[in-house]
């Protein structure tokens, strides 16, 4: 994804992170199908989730995981009153990863703010996709692309901080840096695995 301010890269896409006070937060209109979760309140029974004042649900606090929800049902499983619907509905593992999305989890990249989390561009990253450029143009077989990827690959290394300002940069540019945060100079100096790609490229040129 491209950051217009340093003419270069993201990994993922920018994106407004819930607050705190609205994660681990399900709504009755998400629940009110799931037949368990009926009779677990009915019961008072909080193994699983829990209701607040509001009337918004949330997973009890020793939910860590699915390995805990899988553990909870299991447990609610054994006992006769819910034990068919514990079975029946599918939705109650489905909740908790519509809620957390934990599959969808890619590290600091996608939950961070700076050191190489939302926005920022990751110039180890960068070199790599300049690296992935160089290796397309020396295997393209299609001769009349080769000009077209020369011209990306050379756009891709304008980016790269030492073609740029200091004003730009938000460093000595000719130094290798980790990270340039959204709306921030570059961060985080010292010899990252960018060095790596840049020596491997600069052979190639």
């Amino acid at each position: 994804m491209y950051r217009e301010d340093q003419h270069s890269y993201i990994l993922y896409p920018n994106k407004e992170l819930p607050s705190f006070l609205e994660k681990n937060s399900i709504s009755k209109d998400r629940v009110q199908n799931i037949r368990l979760v009926d009779e677990l309140m009915k019961a008072q029974d909080k193994s699983l989730l829990v209701r607040d004042m509001h009337g918004v649900y949330h997973f009890s606090s020793h939910i860590r995981n699915l390995n805990d929800v899988n553990q909870a049902l299991e447990t609610l499983q054994n006992q006769t009153r819910y034990a068919s619907l514990v079975q029946a509905e599918s939705e109650n593992k489905d909740l908790y990863e519509s809620v957390f999305h934990h599959s969808q989890f890619t590290g600091r990249s996608g939950t961070f703010f700076a050191y190489e989390g939302l926005g920022s561009i990751y110039w180890h990253m960068v070199s790599k996709l300049l690296l992935a450029v160089q290796g397309s143009i020396l295997c393209c077989r299609n001769e009349s692309a080769v000009p077209d990827l020369i011209t990306k690959y050379a756009d891709v290394r304008a980016g790269l901080g030492f073609n740029s300002s200091p004003a730009i940069f938000g460093a000595f540019p000719t130094d290798p840096y980790s990270h340039t945060p959204e709306g921030q100079g570059a961060k985080q100096p010292g010899m990252t695995g960018a060095v790596k790609e840049e020596i491997l490229t600069r052979q190639t040129e």
